[in-house]
């Protein structure tokens, strides 16, 4: 065949893929391969060709349905891995070039209290945590990754260039957690079942699927939204104590110029 023509795609060489894959990547990666492929499959007319324009083409479809850049190139990144499986390197896409100066999805309070409904109310235990953690603590993944039993007894996490505390009521039902689990001294917190960290795709596999039943948009429902609402709500609230301070030093200032202002 002339590679300048693509190659047609089969779902028996997606099974193929996939089967490599399950040998040389983690479940959670599997699952995103499994689900970006098979999307992009059954996107693909009558037929299904690949040419040079048509992982570039679906990236667009993609981006015009409000997928956001990064998003897309998760996407992207599956689809160029299994064609390069199939040897066919030309026939990938580059990453869609992120724009800075677009205004990132931001997750609301009442949007965050829908995850933890919808957790909680379908049992999912281990999810309504993982969201909770990450709305109410500033940390990274790598942080929550490594946040053990022992980590939540003390009450805070410490790291080379600063203290993170749990809050009081996070804390609680984390241990509560770990009693649950049979989870205990330097055992790491959040473990898949097969007891290997959480990696960043099952995150937010987990994330999404809970925010997919609350109906938050797909864009809010990763670790950086959740963070960022926990770093936004704490920055206002510093703000307003700042005001409340300043007015209150004000008011001290009024009640002294009464006293012994030079007019009084």
């Amino acid at each position: 065949m002339n590679r300048q023509n693509g190659i047609q795609i089969s779902q028996k060489l997606i099974d193929s893929f996939l089967e490599h894959c399950s040998t040389h990547h983690k479940k959670e990666t599997l699952s995103q391969y499994r689900t970006n492929i098979q999307n992009f499959f059954d996107a693909l007319p009558a037929g299904k060709m690949v040419n040079r324009d048509t992982v570039k083409k679906w990236g667009q479809y993609l981006t015009e349905k409000g997928y956001s850049p990064q998003s897309v190139n998760v996407r992207i990144s599956s689809i160029n891995s299994f064609l390069i499986f199939l040897d066919h390197k030309e026939l990938t896409c580059g990453h869609v070039k992120l724009n800075e100066n677009v205004i990132q999805p931001e997750l609301t309070r009442s949007e965050n209290i829908r995850l933890l409904q919808t957790a909680r109310e379908k049992g999912q235990h281990r999810a309504y945590l993982l969201i909770k953690t990450l709305a109410s603590m500033d940390i990274s993944l790598d942080m929550l990754q490594r946040i053990t039993y022992d980590d939540v007894c003390s009450g805070r996490l410490t790291e080379p260039e600063k203290v993170i505390y749990f809050p009081k009521c996070l804390q609680e039902e984390l241990l509560a957690y770990a009693d649950e689990q049979c989870i205990s001294g330097s055992t790491p917190i959040f473990v898949t079942r097969s007891g290997t960290p959480i990696g960043r795709a099952y995150l937010h596999s987990i994330i999404r699927s809970v925010g997919a039943e609350a109906k938050i948009p797909e864009e809010k429902c990763n670790a950086r939204c959740l963070r960022r609402l926990c770093q936004k709500t704490q920055g206002q609230i510093r703000r307003d104590l700042s005001v409340l301070c300043d007015r209150a030093y004000d008011r001290l200032l009024e009640d002294e110029q009464l006293a012994v202002g030079w007019t009084g």
